[in-house]
Formats: C-alpha cells, sequence, structure tokens
C-alpha cells in the first residue's frame, strides 16, 4: 500500500479529551487551513496543532469557521494545496 503523504485539516481537528493526547508529536506533513478572526476555533487550533505535528503548514482566511470561499484568498488557498499535495504524492507541477 502507498504512504499515508499528507493530512489536510479545515477549521481543525485538535485532541481535546486528556484521555486521547498524543505522546508526542506525529512528523506527517499536515496542512491546517483555519478561518481567521471570525472563526471561534482558530486560535485554539492555533495553539494545539503545532503541538501535535512537527511538519505542519498554517493558512488562514477570514470566512470563518468553514471552507474558504471569499477570492482571492480563497483561491490562492486552494491552489496551495493542490501543489502541495502534488509535490507530496511526486507528481508534476499541473
Amino acid at each position: 500500500p502507498d504512504p499515508w503523504r499528507l493530512s489536510l485539516l479545515f477549521c481543525g481537528s485538535m485532541i481535546d479529551d486528556v484521555r486521547h493526547q498524543l505522546q508526542e508529536p506525529l512528523a506527517l506533513p499536515t496542512i491546517y487551513v483555519a478561518g481567521g478572526d471570525k472563526d471561534d476555533w482558530c486560535a485554539h487550533g492555533l495553539r494545539c496543532l503545532p503541538k501535535m505535528y512537527t511538519d505542519l503548514k498554517v493558512l488562514t482566511h477570514e470566512d470563518g469557521h468553514t471552507f474558504p470561499t471569499r477570492g482571492p484568498r480563497a483561491g490562492e488557498i486552494y491552489e496551495q494545496i493542490v501543489r502541495e499535495m502534488r509535490e507530496r504524492c511526486g507528481l508534476p507541477p499541473g
């Protein structure tokens, strides 16, 4: 089977239950897309996720706790995600 190459988190994926905290950070390439000041969970994710992942890239937008939709930032984020996915999977640039 192919190895896991990249995780993509929209609006966070923090582990808040202390019984299930990671013993050490994951060395898994991860992109966290957060909704900025309009996202009530953004600040929490920015505090927690860097402790959970050693290879974390953070992309922010101002659309709140949702997928980015307003341009031009939304397009920039999705283009960056596609570039990162293609690179991690060994595919040529699109």
